[in-house]
């Protein structure tokens, strides 16, 4: 089945073949900074009441990664489109290890030929390990939520 969608122009209007499906590689410029930082204090009877503050691991990467993505785009109506999009990058400089993951599902609907607004959900987790002399670091940051937006196609 050739799924067709119709494009609007100003002074012109065509029809022209769909593709539902995308795939894509690439590089991401990442920039990932992140620190473990500890306060301590010390307060008690004689004792001259002090805080001091220390970074246990610092880390800042900015590095071209490898990344894959793919994504399915399903048109409900010619205004009415429901997407789904995943990508993966990782990369590994000396004892520092890290990969990037997102799941997005959305829909968006055109009130206009140019405009339209949309609402999506997004899944995305960062894994980052680090092995140095002082052992073993990870960071295992998760964080998802829904996103609203506005858009104009041209």
């Amino acid at each position: 089945m050739n799924n067709l969608t119709a494009v609007a122009d100003p002074g012109q209007c065509s029809v022209q073949p769909f593709n539902p499906y995308d795939v894509g590689a690439g590089l991401h410029a990442f920039d990932f900074e992140a620190a473990i930082t500890g306060t301590v204090g010390i307060e008690g009877d004689g004792i001259e009441d002090g805080t001091f503050e220390t970074t246990k691991a610092a880390a800042d990467v900015l590095a071209p990664l490898p990344n894959l993505r793919a994504g399915a785009t399903f048109l409900i109506t010619q205004r009415w489109e429901v997407t789904a999009d995943a990508g993966w990058l990782s990369l590994e400089i000396d004892d520092i290890d890290g990969s990037y993951i997102y799941l997005n599902i959305g829909t968006e609907y055109r009130f206009t030929d140019r405009f339209g607004i949309g609402a999506s959900y997004q899944l995305s987790k960062i894994d980052v390990t680090s092995t140095n002399s002082d052992g073993l670091d990870a960071i295992d940051v998760e964080f998802s939520g829904p996103s609203i937006y506005l858009t104009y196609g041209f």
